[in-house]
């Protein structure tokens, strides 16, 4: 399950609105699945740990979103199935593996320089085209 979805997230401001995400996994028995949130605010961006998906990787086409993004694995939510509103898009495997992955690590700072290079190479890249925030 790769899908990026659209689904209602609480916001920092305390609004629920739907907003993309990316489904990491179904949880057993209940099937509510756990999400991560998906922003245009790259700003947020946590070396080592989030990524960036912008519109030169592979799989940013597939994805369904319009403008690069960030990954946020520091906003995840379990949600009920019934909450997700549909399907825009999905993401390569390697990237849901690394996800995924990322998020069971017990100290992201423990993750190495690759993935903090990958990150400041996609961030780099974006920063230098604007984008309009939601």
């Amino acid at each position: 399950m790769r899908d990026v979805v659209l689904t209602p997230i609480p916001q920092a401001n305390g609004k629920v609105e739907n907003r993309p995400a990316i489904i990491l996994r179904e949880m057993p028995v209940y099937r509510d699945v756990l999400v991560c949130g998906v922003s245009t605010q790259l700003h947020h961006y946590i070396p080592g740990f989030d990524e960036i998906i912008s519109p030169t990787d592979s799989d940013f086409a597939s994805s369904g979103l319009a403008s690069a993004s960030l990954i946020r694995l520091s906003l995840l939510a379990a949600l009920p199935r019934k909450n997700i509103v549909g399907s825009i898009g999905s993401i390569a495997p390697e990237r849901h593996k690394r996800l995924t992955a990322a998020v069971s690590q017990p100290d992201c700072s423990s993750k190495g320089q690759h993935s903090f290079e990958r990150g400041e190479k996609s961030l780099r890249s974006v920063s230098n085209h604007s984008h309009p925030s939601p």
